[in-house]
C-alpha cells in the first residue's frame, strides 16, 4: 500500500521521455523527428541521441522490442530540478 512521505521529507521528482526508433530516432514523446522508409532513414543516430540525452541528464531506465522490423521503445527519466 501506498503510504504518503512523512511532515518534513521531500519526494523525488522525475521527467520521462520515450524514444521509438528503428535505425535511427523517429519519436520523441509522440512527436515525429525522424522517418525509416523503405531506401533510407532519416533521423538522429540512437547512439547519437543517447549520448546527447545522457550529458543532459537523463538515463535509459527501459527497453522494449516489437516487430520484426526492428522498432524499439526507449524510456529515459531525469530528477525534476526543485
Amino acid at each position: 500500500m501506498y503510504e504518503s512521505p512523512k511532515k518534513g521529507h521531500t519526494v523525488q521528482k522525475w521527467e520521462y521521455l520515450e524514444v521509438i526508433y528503428a535505425d535511427v530516432v523517429t519519436s520523441v514523446n509522440g512527436k515525429t523527428i525522424g522517418e525509416v522508409g523503405l531506401l533510407r532513414a532519416k533521423g538522429p543516430k540512437v547512439w547519437e541521441f543517447l549520448n546527447e540525452m545522457g550529458q543532459q541528464g537523463w538515463e535509459v531506465v527501459g527497453l522494449a522490442s516489437w516487430g520484426d522490423a526492428g522498432w524499439s521503445r526507449v524510456l529515459l527519466k531525469r530528477p525534476l530540478d526543485g
